[in-house]
């Protein structure tokens, strides 16, 4: 635990970072194997987790986490490997994405059930799972038109690249951020994101050396 929200991810990340040598030599077959491993025991842990109340991924130990949720993480390592070559790369993500949005959806439905709360799924959680669904599908999209499609000739929107360059500060301090703004009253949603991301793009302004220098180094290549 810790006073910034995402650290527990962040440590995750951090592993899988120094695995990415190992990751890099397997051949796309073992990666994809590792993948589906990982998706099943996300699957399987997510059931168990519901109907014994076993611990929040963040409060699993001894590293078992990296089994459990690394397999995003790798699915998009191999994408950025084979670009358009491998046509089952973006495919396994979507196919990671349904996953999630139906196991999401038969376990609040099964709750439902449980609780004899069965209209509120067309009432309540509808819309929700409709909503997320069209958001993963949406990246999904920009991956498989703008992302893995070649397009030499495609223009750099330096709006994008911001929204990118804020995204990780943004990551970051939402938490701390959020629990700070409710202790003082606010109750604004609106002014809860618009003051994050103002927040967000000051540190990047401020602290965030590196990306600038790495937009510099692709300017004058």
């Amino acid at each position: 635990t810790s006073f910034v929200g995402p650290a527990w991810s962040l440590s995750l990340e951090f592993w899988l970072y120094c695995l990415t040598p190992v990751l890099m030599r397997l051949s796309m077959v073992h990666t994809r194997l590792i993948v589906f491993g990982s998706l099943a025991c996300y699957l399987i842990y997510t059931i168990f987790r519901t109907l014994a109340h076993l611990p929040y991924y963040s409060g699993v130990g001894f590293g078992a986490n990296l089994i459990l949720l690394s397999f995003i993480w790798v699915a998009g390592l191999r994408l950025a490997r084979s670009g358009g070559e491998d046509k089952t790369a973006l495919r396994d993500i979507g196919i990671i994405f349904g996953c999630h949005i139906w196991l999401a959806a038969a376990i609040q439905f099964g709750s439902r059930l449980k609780h004899h709360t069965a209209p509120n799924i067309f009432i309540h959680d509808a819309i929700g799972f409709a909503m997320q669904s069209a958001t993963l599908l949406f990246v999904y999209l920009v991956f498989k038109h703008l992302v893995i499609a070649e397009r030499p000739a495609l223009h750099r929107s330096r709006f994008l690249r911001l929204l990118g360059d804020v995204s990780y500060p943004l990551y970051l301090l939402h938490a701390p951020l959020y629990a700070m703004l409710a202790h003082f009253g606010l109750r604004t949603p609106i002014l809860f994101y618009m003051i994050a991301v103002l927040l967000s793009a000051l540190t990047y302004g401020l602290l965030d050396f590196y990306s600038k220098k790495r937009h510099q180094q692709m300017g004058t290549s």
